[in-house]
């Protein structure tokens, strides 16, 4: 019988910051019930609680056609990270970086050679779109290393943005490389009134009920921002790219209520697909 493995793919804002301090915090534990994490180390040095290196080897190779210079090519990393599982004699094992669900086949594509040697379950969260993209903004705003500087309004028409949300694409990619059997399909359950990201991923990738019983089952990593540190960040990023600054309070207002009707008719694709993961 192959080993089991679980992709999880986020997407962002879904909680997935929380699953990785849960899978990082106890990963001994996890190894007694187990359940194998694989440990993910930086070009630092430094160990990460996502599969960050790996995401970073895929994504510089989509985008620059040559391997990265310091973790080298990404097939081999996968290759590595199979052995790594299979010497491991754990009876499952998780993969997570939300950023697996970019608008990229090449995710899905560098890791579909693992359908062949595992039980694959690929496991991804969706919220509400509009409520996501208002979400993403805000973290794209507050990221260090995105620093983005546009209106929330002007960020939700960027056609990477338009890439970002075309979910039926994305998954097809999932679909098409581990077989329509192996997604599993979620909507973000603290919105869905449902429980905890933590809890709602264990009962997801179907693990072990005692994993039930660890320490960190309820972390809240990355809470909403405060909302004058948000219309600092926006104003400091205008500033230093250049960009035209609106006043705070304009350029991060929700959308209303037409607006809202508006942007899910758009995208009626990803509305769809959340709509059938509350089911």
């Amino acid at each position: 019988m192959k080993p089991r493995l679980v992709i999880h793919i986020g997407m962002h804002k879904t909680g997935s910051s929380s699953i990785q301090h849960y899978l990082s915090r106890n990963r001994r534990l996890l190894r007694l019930l187990g359940v194998l994490y694989p440990e993910s180390v930086g070009a630092d040095g430094r160990r990460q609680p996502k599969h960050a290196a790996l995401f970073d080897a895929i994504s510089h190779e989509a985008d620059h056609g040559r391997p990265h210079p310091a973790y080298g090519a990404s097939a081999a990393m996968a290759e590595a990270l199979a052995h790594r599982i299979e010497t491991s004699r754990a009876r499952v094992a998780v993969l997570s970086a939300e950023g697996f669900s970019g608008p990229k086949p090449d995710f899905a594509r560098a890791l579909a050679p693992l359908a062949a040697r595992f039980d694959a379950t690929v496991v991804v969260f969706l919220r509400r779109p509009d409520l996501w993209a208002e979400s993403f903004h805000r973290q794209m705003v507050m990221s260090r290393q995105v620093r983005e500087a546009r209106p929330l309004r002007a960020f939700l028409a960027a056609p990477e943005m338009q890439a970002h949300l075309d979910w039926p694409r994305i998954l097809g990619w999932w679909r098409g490389a581990f077989g329509p059997g192996a997604l599993r399909i979620r909507a973000f359950a603290p919105e869905a009134g449902g429980p905890g990201p933590v809890r709602a991923f264990i009962a997801a990738a179907s693990l072990p009920r005692p994993c039930l019983l660890l320490p960190h089952l309820a972390a809240h990593r990355n809470p909403a921002p405060e909302r004058a540190r948000l219309f600092a960040n926006l104003r400091e990023n205008a500033l230093a790219s250049g960009a035209p600054a609106e006043e705070p309070e304009s350029a991060l207002a929700p959308l209303d209520e037409e607006e809202r009707r508006a942007f899910l008719s758009v995208h009626a694709g990803a509305a769809e697909l959340y709509a059938g993961a509350r089911k």
